[in-house]
Order: structure tokens, then sequence, then C-alpha cells
């Protein structure tokens, strides 16, 4: 997730580092596409309701819903409250879908 000033805001799928590609784009700033200091400042994409937020620094707040993600966020949980093993041991927890 990337605030880029007047292009908005873009979403890249890094799923292969070396060849990143835009998965999603949201433009705060369509009068222009220009390397000034308008539109997106900055992107937060951490909201556990997966909601994305975007500042822009003509227009205020956007809240936008990513449509990008191909999954809801997931939990996990443990069979007991308690797990414990000895210092220095390994201990193996196993995670299944």
């Amino acid at each position: 997730y990337m605030s880029n000033y007047e292009r908005g805001l873009t979403v890249l799928d890094i799923s292969d580092p070396t060849q990143p590609t835009q998965a999603g784009l949201f433009d705060t700033y369509p009068a222009s596409d220009q390397t000034t200091f308008n539109g997106a400042w900055g992107v937060y994409p951490f909201l556990p309701s997966g909601l994305i937020l975007v500042s822009d620094i003509n227009s205020g707040l956007y809240i936008l819903r990513d449509n990008t993600r191909q999954s809801p966020l997931a939990s996990i949980s443990l069979s007991q409250a308690r797990i414990s093993t000895e210092e220095g041991k390994d201990l193996l927890l196993e995670v299944t879908p």
C-alpha cells in the first residue's frame, strides 16, 4: 500500500518481490498526475476491519475497502489455554486450516 501524492493510493502485489504488480489503485486527486505535493499524503491499511485510511492533502480523509483481498482475515486458536515446555526444549505447535 503506497500513497503517491497526485497518483493517489497504489496497491501492489509483492507475492514475487522481483516482479511486483499493481493490484489496485484509487486516485484521490484526479485533476493531475504530476510530481507536485498534492493528493494522497499517507495510507494506513492495518485496521482490523480491513478498511484502508487514505489522507489527502487537498480533500481530507478517505475510508476505502480493499476489494483486492482474496480471503478474509483468519484467526487461530489453541486446544488449551496454557501450553508449556521445559526451558531449552523445543515446542511444536501444529496449525491446521
